[in-house]
C-alpha cells in the first residue's frame, strides 16, 4: 500500500513538472509571438503611416516634396502657383486629406497610396520592397517616389532630332517625357551637316495647367531650331532649309565655310556650256563649264553664307538671283593686275585700232590686224575676206579711247572692249569736210603657244 502510495507522487510531481514546462514554453511562446506581430505591424505598417505623415505636411501647406518630384511644375512659375493655389483650396474644403490604398499591378513590391482632399486626388505614392529583410523576415519597404496630380488640359507633343533638347518654360526635358516611340530617317545626300540616318524621338507633356511655351533647342550652338508644325504626323517638329548656287567649273564654292565644290554630292549639273564662249573655247585646251550645286540641311533660313572663289583665288560673295532662285555667277572674272597675263592697255587698244584703221581703209589688212589674229580662228577667217569699202579721205584721228570689261574665263582665254570716236577728214574731195564714227569692239582672245591671239569678234554701236 505504501509502494502504491510512492508511485502516485511521482506521477504528480512529473505532471506539475511537465505543466511548469509548459508554461513556460508558452510564455515564451506567447512573447515570440508579440515579437513578431510588432515586427509585421512596423514593416507592413510603415507605407501607410509614411503616406499618412505626408499628407499630414502638405495640410500643413508645405509642398516642397510634392514638387520634388514633379521636375516640371516645379521649374514653371505659372504652373507651380496655379497648382498651389488648387491644392490649398481643395485641402481647406475637405478640412484635410485622405490617405487610401492605391491600385498598383504589383502591390508587394510597389505598395501605392492616394493622398487626396474629398474627390480631387493630390498625389499618389508608392513604395518599393528592399532586400534586407525585417528581424523575423518580413519584407521591408522604402519611400520611393511621389507624383502629383494635375487635372491641367494643355498638352505639347513634338519630334525632336538626337541633336537637339526639347525645353518647356526653360525645362529641358528628361528622358521620362519621351514616348518610347522613335523614327529614322535617311540624310538626303546633300546635307551639308550630316549623312547616313537621322534619329527623332517623340516627346509628349501633357496635364498642363497653362498653354506651354516651348522650344526646340540645338545642342551644340544653344540656339533655337526653326518649328513647323508638322501636320500628317501632328507634331511640332524642326525645320530645315535648302539652297542653291551656280558657277564657273574653274571656281570654288563654299557654304558656310566648308567646299561643296569639291564634294559630288552637292552636284546637280556640271556640263552646262557657257555661250559666249563655245565658238572659241576649242583653241585653247582648257573648258569652262557653268556647275549647278544644291545644299539641304540648312538650320536656318538666313544661315547660308555662300562665297565664290575664283581662278585666281580671289572670295566674293555672289549675289542671290531671286528670278533664278540662286546665287549665281556669270563666268569670267576680272583680273586684279592684267599685266601678270602678259598684256596691258597698250596691248589691247593696239590690236583695236588696227581692226579700226583697216576697215576704214586707213591700213592694209597685213599691216593693221592681220598679225594679231589666229590662223583659220573666226576672226581671221571673217576679216581675211572682209571687203572694205569705205570711201577714201586725207587723215583721221580718234579721241576718247576707252578699255574696259576685261574677262578672264581662264588664265588662257579672255575679251576685252575697247571703245574710241574714230574721226576722218576730207572726204567726198573735200578737204574740210569732217566726220566721227563712234566705235565699240570686243575682241576675244587665246593664249596659244605663249602668244595672245585674237580668235573672234564683235562689234557694238557706238
Amino acid at each position: 500500500m505504501a509502494e502504491k502510495k510512492k508511485k502516485g507522487s511521482i506521477f504528480w510531481k512529473i505532471f506539475a513538472l511537465w505543466l511548469v514546462v509548459l508554461a513556460v514554453v508558452c510564455l515564451l511562446l506567447l512573447n515570440y509571438g508579440k515579437k513578431v506581430m510588432a515586427d509585421y505591424d512596423e514593416t507592413q505598417k510603415y507605407p501607410l503611416e509614411n503616406a499618412k505623415e505626408i499628407a499630414a505636411v502638405l495640410e500643413s501647406g508645405d509642398y516642397t516634396m510634392l514638387f520634388a518630384g514633379d521636375d516640371l511644375h516645379n521649374s514653371m512659375t505659372i504652373e507651380k502657383e496655379e497648382y498651389v493655389r488648387r491644392i490649398a483650396e481643395a485641402v481647406e474644403k475637405n478640412g484635410g486629406c485622405d490617405v487610401n490604398k492605391g491600385f498598383s499591378y504589383d502591390a508587394n513590391e510597389n505598395p501605392t497610396f492616394i493622398i487626396s482632399a474629398g474627390e480631387k486626388k493630390i498625389a499618389t505614392v508608392v513604395y518599393r520592397r528592399i532586400e534586407e529583410k525585417s528581424k523575423y523576415g518580413f519584407d521591408k519597404y522604402e519611400f520611393k517616389s511621389i507624383t502629383p496630380f494635375v487635372e491641367g488640359s494643355y498638352g505639347v507633343k513634338a519630334l525632336v532630332p538626337d541633336d537637339c533638347d526639347f525645353i518647356l518654360d526653360e525645362l529641358v526635358m528628361p528622358e521620362k517625357y519621351k514616348t518610347g516611340e522613335t523614327v529614322t530617317r535617311t540624310v538626303p545626300a546633300d546635307d551639308i551637316e550630316k549623312n547616313g540616318e537621322e534619329t527623332f524621338s517623340y516627346y509628349y507633356v501633357d496635364q498642363l495647367m497653362e498653354e506651354p511655351k516651348f522650344r526646340i533647342v540645338y545642342k551644340d550652338t544653344g540656339r533655337d531650331a526653326d518649328m513647323i508644325w508638322d501636320e500628317d504626323l501632328g507634331v511640332w517638329t524642326t525645320r530645315k532649309y535648302e539652297t542653291a548656287a551656280t558657277a564657273p567649273s574653274n571656281y570654288k564654292v563654299f557654304v558656310n565655310g566648308v567646299e561643296i565644290s569639291a564634294d559630288k554630292r552637292f552636284v546637280t549639273k556640271n556640263d552646262t556650256p557657257v555661250e559666249e564662249i563655245e565658238s572659241v573655247k576649242g583653241y585653247t585646251d582648257k573648258d569652262v563649264t557653268m556647275v549647278s550645286y544644291h545644299i539641304s540641311g540648312l538650320r536656318y533660313k538666313d544661315e547660308a553664307e555662300v562665297t565664290f572663289r575664283d581662278f585666281e583665288g580671289t572670295e566674293f560673295k555672289p549675289e542671290f538671283s531671286e528670278k533664278k532662285e540662286e546665287y549665281y555667277c556669270e563666268a569670267g572674272m576680272t583680273p586684279k593686275d592684267i599685266t601678270a597675263y602678259g598684256i596691258d592697255e597698250d596691248f589691247l587698244l593696239t590690236r583695236a585700232i588696227g581692226y579700226a584703221t583697216f576697215v576704214m581703209n586707213d591700213a592694209a589688212y597685213e599691216k593693221s590686224i592681220k598679225q594679231y589674229l589666229l590662223k583659220d580662228s573666226q576672226a581671221y577667217n571673217d576679216l581675211s575676206s572682209f571687203w572694205v569699202t569705205f570711201s577714201a579721205h586725207k587723215s583721221y584721228w580718234l579721241e576718247n579711247k576707252k578699255v574696259y570689261d576685261v574677262v578672264f574665263f581662264h588664265e588662257g582665254l579672255f575679251r576685252a572692249t575697247v571703245s574710241f570716236d574714230y574721226w576722218i577728214r576730207g572726204y567726198n574731195h573735200k578737204t574740210d569736210n569732217e566726220a566721227v564714227y563712234p566705235t565699240v569692239i570686243t575682241f576675244w582672245y587665246a593664249n596659244v603657244g605663249g602668244t595672245w591671239y585674237i580668235v573672234d569678234w564683235a562689234v557694238s554701236d557706238g
